[in-house]
Parts: structure tokens; C-alpha cells; sequence
């Protein structure tokens, strides 16, 4: 039983492999294909319902985080600190107002469907956000500009702080029928500051502490074990976790060339070691995440009326976002050409799946709720899947030779 698992476990890697260079050859993503995988061997042929599939659901929030932790690191250490600066106001404004737009448009939408406003909108803001893992995985395999990578990036970033914190105020509201929203807004203010100063100061202490050791052997083990700590800390403190360790990422990488902008000598260089270690982990983490993602899918939930709800929102949300992009976006000629990408990347993941199970839990009875999120998250990924091959297939943009990469130099002492 044990070698067969294992044999699947190999498998499984291959197939990620080959998924990724059918994505390079096709323009349809791996993620899609990874799902499919992932359903096959759940629902459609049963190992999600047998004794070891349960115990694995089971550990759904677990893995997912452990996942969404590698990948924003990856992501992370992969973006050009000052170029994320510069679209950091751009990607804050088209996050907010896409967001508010989805959660108003369902609460409307909703209604037709027979549910009061309230129900649709937490409907909103539950599959409100895009999926980071899955917008940070698609986005550094396509040929986009740098600022379309960056703010689709931290678009996705941000919103899983604003998904948790106004769904958990629309569902006391519903419950107590009293929701101090200026509370939740100061929740908001509060969760991103304390993830941007917590990323910051502990990628400080960490740089420091990779300089002070200069271990010849661990140093990705270490800085992915410290990158943990940095979740849970921020986290512990009231912050967005996942912000924060997408700061620290961008940090811990642009030291050097943060360093020598501000004319300041021994600029922290981030080893060549810790990068590769850091992309093979990130393939086979976001291999099994994405696998993961399929296996626990629940086609019981396929019905006409669930459907037909899913599709609904999907076009509204598809609605809201171009609304967002020609509000916002419209007048910024470095983005022009960019418009379909920016639109389609909306694939929701496995946060809006784990938010599913809480109104249910809070005493918040919506009848086909949990339902209803699972197949926008499968819907979601469609359409994303789809535009990303048009825009692959089209070249409807000229790609900069430089990526949003930061500033590569050269070593001035090792550093773990």
C-alpha cells in the first residue's frame, strides 16, 4: 500500500512538470489542469471519500496555508521593490473598488434569486477576493508588463485580509442584528499596517541573522522555518499574515538595492542558493496545492439552481472587475493592451472555500451557500483559464526586456 502511494506521489510531480510545459506550449495554465487531476482522483474515482482522503480534507486549512505561505514568498522575493512603490496607490484603489463593486452587484443580484440583500452580500464578500497562490503562480508564467504583474499580485494580496474581516462583520450583523463597521474598517487599517511593519522589521532581523551566522549549509531551511514564525507572529498580533510575508519576501530580496539607492554600504544580498532552493520548493508545494484543491471539490454540490447562482455571480464579478479596470485603468497608457488579463484574473481558491464553512458555523443558515462558493471557485478558474490563453495566444501586449524582477548584484559577502 505504501509503495503505491508513493508511486502516485511520483506521478503526481511528473504530471505538475508536464502541465507546466504544456502551459508554455498551449497558454492554458497548469493550475486548471492540476485541478482536473486533482477532481479525478477525489470525487470522480472516490479516494476523497475513503478513510486516508478524509483525514487529508481534514487538514485543508493547514495545507492551504502552508501553501499560500511558500507561494507569497516566492512572489515575493521575485518583484522590484521600487516598482511595487510606484503601483502600490494604483493596486490599492482597483482592489477596493473592485472588491465593494462584487459584494453590491451580488447583494443585488442575489435578491432576484430570492435571498435577502445581506445574505448576497456576504455571498460578495466571501468570494470577493481573487486567490493569491493561484494569481502569484499564473502571473510569473505569463509575459505581462511589471506593473500588470505587481498589482495583479498585490490585488490578491490584499484581498484575503478584506474577504475575512467584512464577511465576519456581515455575519454578526446577521446574527446580533449590531456590527460596528467603523470597527471593521479600523480592523482593516489595523491588519495591513501591522503586516507591512511586522514584513519589514523581521526580513531586518532575519538578513541580519543570516549575515551574523554565514551558514555554508540550512539557510533555506532556516529562512523557510523563520518565514513560518513570521506568519504566525503578524498574525498573532492581529495582522494579515499573508501580507506580511509577501513584505518580507520583497524585503529580504531588495535590500541591496534599497541599500545602495539610499547610498548606504554592505547592503544585504540574498544568497543564489536560497533563490533556487526557494523555486523548487514553490513547484512542488503549488503541484500538490493545486491537486489538492481538485480532490476536495464536492460534485454532490452540481444542481441547476446552484448552477445557474454560480454562473450569476460569476458574471457579475467579471462585470465588476472590468467596470474597476475602466474606472481606474482607463488612463494609464502603460497599462493599455493590458485590459484582458487584468479583467480575467479573477480565479478564486481555497480561502473562499474555508470562509464557505462559516456562516453554517456561526449559526448563519443560508440554504446552498457552501455549494455555491465551491462551484464560483471552479467557474472563477474557467474564465481565468480562458483569458489567460487569448492573452497568450494574441500577444496583445509588448513585454519591457526587463521583468519586474529586483536588481541582481553581485555577492559582497555570503549570506546563508
Amino acid at each position: 500500500m505504501i509503495a503505491q502511494e508513493f508511486f502516485l506521489l511520483g506521478a503526481l510531480l511528473f504530471i505538475g512538470y508536464f502541465s507546466l510545459q504544456f502551459f508554455k506550449k498551449t497558454g492554458i495554465p497548469d493550475v486548471l489542469l492540476l485541478m482536473a487531476v486533482g477532481v479525478l482522483l477525489g470525487p470522480v474515482l472516490g479516494f476523497s471519500k475513503t478513510v486516508s482522503g478524509a483525514a487529508i480534507t481534514s487538514f485543508a486549512p493547514l495545507i492551504g496555508t502552508a501553501a499560500l505561505i511558500i507561494i507569497l514568498f516566492d512572489g515575493g522575493i521575485n518583484l522590484n521593490f521600487f516598482k511595487v512603490i510606484r503601483d502600490l496607490f494604483n493596486a490599492s484603489v482597483f482592489t477596493v473598488l473592485t472588491f465593494v463593486l462584487t459584494v453590491v452587484l451580488s447583494g443585488a443580484l442575489m435578491t432576484f434569486f430570492g435571498w435577502p440583500f445581506l445574505q448576497g452580500l456576504l455571498l460578495g464578500a466571501v468570494l470577493g477576493g481573487t486567490s493569491s497562490a493561484i494569481v502569484f503562480t499564473v502571473v510569473s508564467q505569463l509575459k505581462v508588463k511589471p506593473d500588470v504583474k505587481i498589482i495583479l499580485g498585490l490585488e490578491s494580496a490584499l484581498t484575503d485580509a478584506l474577504c475575512v474581516i467584512v464577511a465576519l462583520a456581515l455575519m454578526q450583523f446577521m446574527t446580533s442584528a449590531t456590527a460596528d463597521f467603523n470597527a471593521a474598517s479600523a480592523s482593516i487599517a489595523s491588519a495591513f499596517s501591522i503586516a507591512i511593519v511586522g514584513g519589514l522589521l523581521l526580513a531586518l532581523v532575519w538578513a541580519w541573522a543570516l549575515r551574523l551566522l554565514n551558514l555554508e549549509h540550512f539557510g533555506y531551511m532556516l529562512t523557510l522555518a523563520f518565514i513560518f514564525i513570521t506568519y504566525s507572529v503578524i498574525d498573532y498580533f492581529g495582522g494579515s499574515g499573508a501580507v506580511g510575508v509577501l513584505i518580507f519576501g520583497l524585503m529580504l530580496a531588495n535590500m541591496d538595492p534599497i541599500a545602495r539607492a539610499a547610498r548606504m554600504k554592505n547592503g544585504f544580498v540574498l544568497s543564489e542558493e536560497i533563490r533556487q532552493f526557494q523555486r523548487e520548493i514553490s513547484f512542488f508545494v503549488r503541484t500538490f496545492f493545486f491537486i489538492y484543491i481538485g480532490f476536495i471539490f464536492d460534485l454532490s454540490a452540481l444542481s441547476l439552481e446552484v448552477t445557474l447562482i454560480s454562473v450569476a455571480f460569476v458574471a457579475i464579478a467579471l462585470i465588476a472587475r472590468a467596470l474597476a479596470v475602466k474606472a481606474w485603468f482607463g488612463r494609464l497608457k502603460q497599462l493599455r493592451g493590458s485590459e484582458l488579463i487584468l479583467i480575467s484574473m479573477m480565479p478564486r481558491g481555497l480561502a473562499a472555500a474555508v470562509l464557505a464553512t462559516l456562516p453554517f458555523s456561526m449559526g448563519v443558515g443560508i440554504p446552498m451557500f457552501a455549494e455555491i462558493v465551491f462551484m464560483g471557485i471552479f467557474f472563477t478558474n474557467i474564465i481565468t483559464t480562458i483569458g489567460v490563453f487569448f492573452f497568450e495566444s494574441g500577444a496583445s501586449e509588448s513585454v519591457p526586456a526587463a521583468y519586474a524582477k529586483p536588481p541582481r548584484a553581485k555577492p559582497q559577502k555570503r549570506a546563508g
